[in-house]
């Protein structure tokens, strides 16, 4: 049996936000073929390279608000840092703690929230629901999305054809078809008349991308602003800059608008650190902000 240990560090152990939300379907049954055999056990390690919970699990989540979810069999639980299962396994379904909740789906079928204690902190009377952030979680109820506070109790009632998790106080939402942003009290700070609103929760940038009629614009979450420059075609910021296309060439902008590296290129992918890959009929190559090139050209880079 091969083993995978996962690293986090016991002193320091940060909330991760996850880009993608994942909706939780009430009545919802998970049958165990769900589950296949991958050949792996999964545990942790710390920064030193210590294992400090051995590898035994089939799968597990990373750390969050201290707690880790676990599966044995087809059954998910808790643990904590120093390896105690401090839920014991028994849910078809566990997400990971925000807020001090966390969503689970019961062996039959029930979906509702759990503290880090394991009791229930009541139970979810709508169709769907997301996970808690800024003491807000989506709902869906006939076919309508709101919002729910950490209670249980509706605080925006459910109105929009779609809702996301809240980041920065701030949640996109879905109404007639196009995009806004609204605050925990429902107030829309960006009406709804984009075509794609996205933000990157991994991004420390704050800046989500707009699209509207063909144009790409950027809004900033914490200043409440947007970014004078428009583009034709744009990706989101990540590390303080974003690739963006202008004409039939790409480049890179910061968050002032000014170019970084002019747009002379026919592709770019932002890696982070101010390194950009580009790719020509056969190899891809890493440039810095300067355009200077690394490497004589690699298969792959990630």
């Amino acid at each position: 049996m091969r083993h995978q240990i996962l690293i986090f560090c016991i002193l320091s152990v940060s909330l991760s936000i996850n880009c993608r939300w994942d909706r939780l379907v009430s009545r919802t049954r998970i049958p165990k073929e769900s589950y296949p055999e991958t050949g792996f056990l999964w545990g942790f390690m710390n920064q030193s390279g210590e294992v400090v919970i051995p590898a035994k699990y089939q799968e597990v989540r990373d750390f969050h608000e201290g707690l880790a979810a676990f599966r044995q069999g087809y059954l998910w639980g808790y643990l904590n840092q120093s390896g105690q299962e401090v839920i014991k396994p028994g849910y078809l379904q566990a997400h990971s703690f925000s807020n001090h909740l966390a969503k689970v789906i019961t062996p039959d079928g029930r979906s509702l929230y759990i503290r880090p204690s394991g009791k229930s902190a009541f139970d979810l009377h709508c169709s769907k629901a997301g996970n808690f952030h800024n003491n807000r979680a989506p709902i869906w109820i006939k076919n309508k999305a709101g919002y729910i506070d950490s209670t249980g109790r509706i605080v925006i009632p459910p109105r929009f054809e779609d809702a996301y998790e809240f980041y920065l106080s701030t949640a996109i939402v879905q109404y007639q078809g196009k995009f806004g942003l609204i605050d925990p009290f429902g107030k829309y700070i960006l009406k709804p008349e984009y075509d794609l609103i996205y933000f990157d929760k991994k991004s420390n940038d704050n800046w989500c991308l707009l699209e509207k009629d063909g144009i790409t614009s950027y809004y900033n979450l914490s200043s409440n602003q947007f970014l004078e420059q428009k583009i034709a075609e744009g990706q989101p910021f990540f590390n303080h800059s974003a690739v963006v296309r202008k004409d039939s060439l790409y480049g890179v902008i910061n968050s002032q608008g000014d170019w970084v590296l002019m747009p002379i290129f026919s592709n770019l992918i932002n890696l982070g650190s101010h390194r950009w890959a580009l790719k020509d009929e056969a190899n891809y190559f890493m440039i810095d902000h300067s355009g200077l090139q690394y490497g004589e050209g690699f298969n792959q880079i990630y």
